[in-house]
């Protein structure tokens, strides 16, 4: 199993005795410990795997050996602090923890055990049942994410659980974060958090249905990919300013920042970029002066352009980016009338390039609904 890293010493064999005092081969305890471990990392549940240890004395402490944690929900937090209390392999290479309904004190009994011990992944997945549970983010108290120094990757769903990223410490191994469902809470905000001082190595960030942002760089010199998706402001003042530097950057994707007012991107080997629905609320909405795009985007080696947002030339610029091979944009609406933001859009940015070899976009026409009179049936015009 993938999951299971690295070699243990295997034991020798040992026999089991009767209520009479004699003596039978066990012949599963028989196997060697790799094998018995394997056979345990199958359960995929902790608990299920603690109780083999009533088996027989050589199974009392074998849990303990496996190189993972899986505890499914729902998850008592303070059992889940006992068995990393308990853990005794030398190194733990993923944990794995859902809790139905979470709140703070789901994680903090747990969390900074974990934080010393992961050297690999961990998953924490807050499914919440209750509706609404977006407004009661900010109710429902935060907890402190400590720093994981040897993790490699963390995924992170909290079913809007307010978080705080911790300031102290260095992510020195980190290579994957996904944060998705999640309130955040100063005063560390998330650029600092992802940027290279303090993950060196990040190479893959996505970040989705975020709330409690405001202005925030981010500066990395590891970063291959980014996704953020449903980022929502703090207040009523909008996102504000999102900055992103990095000359490792080859794919990013931003859809739906609220209230963006200024996107700044300095990525020199960024291939792909795709924009959606960050400074126009909708491609329905008449233009206005809200949806008046302030972007500066520095990036020559760009190839793939996808741009389904509100574009100004004398706002938005693209500066040298000679090597676009693909362009994708707007529907655009054949008839209706004459106010349609989009097209507006997708005319100012047509006549940015001189030279497009693939352009994508789709015709939109309206249709209409007539009842024949002899039939009766609706027929449809577009």
């Amino acid at each position: 199993m993938e999951d299971c890293e690295g070699e243990i010493p295997a034991k020798r064999p040992k026999l089991s005795y009767d209520s009479d005092g004699s003596g039978s081969e066990d012949c599963l305890s028989a196997l060697p410990d790799d094998i018995l471990i394997h056979i345990l990392l199958e359960l995929f549940n902790a608990a299920a795997v603690a109780r083999t240890s009533v088996l027989s004395t050589r199974w009392r402490r074998l849990w303990t050996l496996l190189p993972g944690l899986h505890f499914p929900s729902p998850s008592d937090p303070q059992r889940i602090r006992l068995a990393l209390e308990s853990h005794d392999s030398p190194v733990l290479r993923f944990l794995k923890v859902r809790v139905r309904d979470g709140t703070p004190n789901s994680v903090a009994p747990w969390l900074p055990i974990a934080a010393r011990r992961l050297s690999g992944r961990l998953s924490l997945i807050n499914r919440v049942i209750r509706n609404g549970s977006e407004g009661m983010a900010g109710e429902r108290g935060a907890f402190e994410l400590p720093c994981f120094e040897k993790a490699t990757s963390i995924r992170l769903e909290l079913g809007f659980l307010g978080v705080s990223m911790t300031p102290l410490g260095v992510f020195a191994g980190l290579t994957d974060l996904f944060l998705a469902r999640l309130q955040l809470h100063g005063p560390c905000t998330l650029g600092d958090v992802v940027s290279s001082p303090r993950c060196p190595v990040l190479r893959y960030l996505s970040v989705d249905n975020a709330w409690g942002l405001g202005n925030f760089a981010i500066q990395s010199d590891s970063l291959l990919a980014i996704t953020l998706k449903h980022l929502h402001p703090a207040d009523a003042l909008g996102l504000g300013h999102v900055s992103i530097q990095s000359k490792s950057l080859l794919r990013m994707k931003l859809a739906s920042l609220l209230s963006l007012q200024q996107l700044t991107i300095m990525a020199p080997a960024l291939e792909h970029l795709f924009v959606d629905s960050c400074f126009a609320k909708s491609c329905y909405a008449k233009a206005s002066s809200h949806d008046q795009p302030v972007a500066n985007i520095c990036a020559p080696r760009l190839m793939r352009l996808i741009w389904n947002d509100a574009y100004d030339p004398s706002s938005t610029q693209f500066g040298n980016i000679e090597n676009l091979q693909w362009l994708g944009t707007y529907p655009f609406r054949v008839y209706g009338k004459d106010d349609y933001a989009p097209n507006s859009y997708f005319l100012r940015l047509l006549q940015c390039f001189e030279l497009i070899p693939n352009l994508k976009f789709r015709r939109a026409h309206q249709v209409v609904f007539v009842t024949s009179h002899q039939t009766g049936k609706p027929r449809i015009f577009s």
